[in-house]
């Protein structure tokens, strides 16, 4: 099991899109990352309370189950 999984404060929000103005190109206003990625690469992007109903390795389970069919790794 993940350890922020675990975290007594793993439900606090510390940041938000919409409640406060920001300006677009502030430092803060987003989080960007490069990385390359495989030709047939997927990012999965889910709300963390996924981790609390589902464990990282049956995420990873299933999405590889279902590599080449995105609707089918989601409904699963």
């Amino acid at each position: 099991e993940v350890e922020a999984m675990k975290h007594p404060n793993r439900n606090l929000v510390s940041r938000d899109v919409g409640s406060a103005d920001r300006q677009p190109f502030a430092p803060d206003f987003i989080d960007t990352y490069t990385f390359p990625l495989e030709p047939d690469a997927a990012i999965l992007i889910c709300s963390d309370g996924l981790c609390d109903q589902v464990t990282p390795d049956a995420i990873l389970a299933t999405v590889r189950r279902n590599a080449r069919y995105p609707q089918a790794a989601v409904d699963a």
